[in-house]
């Protein structure tokens, strides 16, 4: 390839014309391995060729590094050098820009594809492309980059290289342990920004002045781009009808120190029933101290609304917001749903819990006494695992007569029951068998001499 110009015009597209031709191979086999997993996803939730795939897009991003880095022919800066400070900002946005920015774009059409199990596929994924999850590989491109410019042999630039990555990882993993959304995030996300614009363009040759404009312009670049992302999150708000569009965005912005976007969400969970949309928007509704609104007869009919599996989820928000339900709304509830969902009922542990705070707030356990006496296996086993996390230690009588059962899910949920109402746990102490005489006799002597 040709790369002086003896014409006098000025060189274009020299570097990534170079670029292309280089990665030309590995762009077609990305972006077949890419149009696979998009129907293998359609038919299939196993994620072994997501894996593949995104093993192979780090092989890229780390390849079109080294081209970029390492054989990119210096002929190639030489034709852009000498035509002035423009060209010369022309090659560094081929070179340095461009490079990047195909990473980025590769990498979102693949998280696109990655979340097509997603309920509200392929709306969240549009939402979420500017996440900083995308922006991880270019960022550690960006460092393997610099790595590669030491020049130094494998045994001193890995070490280096998985150092950087692993201090990145921690300092981030850090941040979002303490702050989860806000104007500290949008801080955050603009500080990472000008670092990647810095890193992109600067060069060692740099003199001190030229030093100072690159940071400065890096930071207003990085500035200029989280204004623009959060425009374009507002400006498609106002204008989208689509309502699952519209909530992805909402979280975005919420995510972005907008919490006004909270009460739309709050409504529309209430209006939908939507117990994964309620997943999203909880830990936000925390985070900026804002109280749900919602009375207790919604929450009750949000509990009842679906299976027993979407009564579990909703009842661990009404434990943690102090809500409760009448317990005999709940048997009944469980008793309708056995035959159709026993494996959720047997495994229901916050619904479990919330039948048990509210048996102790009416102040009475005889419906579920009443219930289990004239039940089959499934609800005995739930009933006798609610006993157990009632605390009420005059519950034992009604529960130890189980410890012998013939069938042994029985007996080892009225063991483990009696251990937490006792605290008694006899084969841990003295290897008693749990349904010996002797455990009977100990949780009886509980029953008698401790139970007040």
């Amino acid at each position: 390839m040709e790369y002086s110009l003896s014409d006098g015009t000025r060189p274009r597209f020299l570097v990534i014309k170079y670029i292309l031709r280089v990665m030309a191979p590995y762009i077609f086999l990305l972006f077949f391995l890419i149009a696979i997993n998009f129907g293998f996803n359609i038919y299939s939730s196993w994620g072994g060729v997501n894996l593949v795939v995104k093993l192979y897009i780090y092989t890229f991003a780390f390849f079109l590094v080294y081209t970029i880095s390492i054989s990119l022919p210096p002929e190639l800066r030489s034709a852009y050098s000498r035509y002035g400070l423009l060209t010369k900002f022309i090659y560094v946005l081929e070179s340095r820009i461009f490079p990047f920015a195909l990473i980025y774009i590769v990498t979102a059409i693949y998280s696109v594809v990655e979340n097509m199990s997603s309920q509200y596929w392929p709306y969240d994924s549009f939402a979420g492309i500017f996440d900083d999850a995308i922006s991880n590989l270019v960022i550690y491109s960006v460092v393997l980059m610099y790595v590669l410019k030491i020049k130094k042999r494998p045994y001193v630039t890995v070490p280096v290289y998985l150092f950087l990555i692993y201090l990145y990882y921690m300092i981030n993993q850090r941040f979002y342990q303490n702050f989860y959304a806000g104007n500290a995030m949008v801080a955050f996300k603009i500080l990472k920004a000008a670092l990647l614009f810095f890193l992109m363009t600067w060069s060692t040759k740099l003199k001190a002045s030229r030093f100072f404009l690159n940071l400065c312009f890096s930071l207003l670049l990085a500035i200029a781009l989280n204004a623009l992302i959060i425009g374009i999150y507002k400006l498609s708000y106002n204008n989208v009808s689509n309502r699952v569009l519209k909530n992805s965005i909402a979280l975005k912005l919420t995510k972005f120190g907008r919490p006004s976007a909270l009460s739309p969400l709050m409504k529309d969970v209430l209006d939908k029933k939507d117990i994964t949309l309620l997943d999203q928007i909880y830990p936000y509704v925390k985070y900026y101290g804002k109280n749900f609104d919602i009375s207790e007869i919604q929450w009750r009919e949000f509990l009842f609304h679906g299976d027993v599996s979407f009564a579990n989820r909703v009842a661990s928000y009404m434990l943690k917001e102090g809500v409760s339900a009448h317990p005999a709304e709940i048997i009944d509830f469980v008793k309708k749903n056995i035959k159709q969902d026993p494996d959720s009922i047997r495994n229901s542990e916050f619904l479990i819990r919330l039948t048990a705070v509210c048996l102790n707030e009416y102040g009475s356990n005889k419906e579920l006494v009443e219930a289990m006496h004239m039940s089959d296996d499934v609800f005995l086993i739930w009933a006798i695992k609610v006993m157990g996390e009632t605390g009420d230690c005059h519950l034992i009588s009604e529960i130890v007569v189980y410890l012998n059962h013939i069938d042994s899910d029985i007996s080892d949920a009225a063991y483990n029951a009696l251990k937490l109402l006792t605290g008694i746990d006899p084969y841990a102490q003295s290897q008693i068998p749990y349904n010996s005489v002797r455990s009977l006799k100990l949780f009886n002597n509980y029953l008698h001499k401790s139970c007040k």
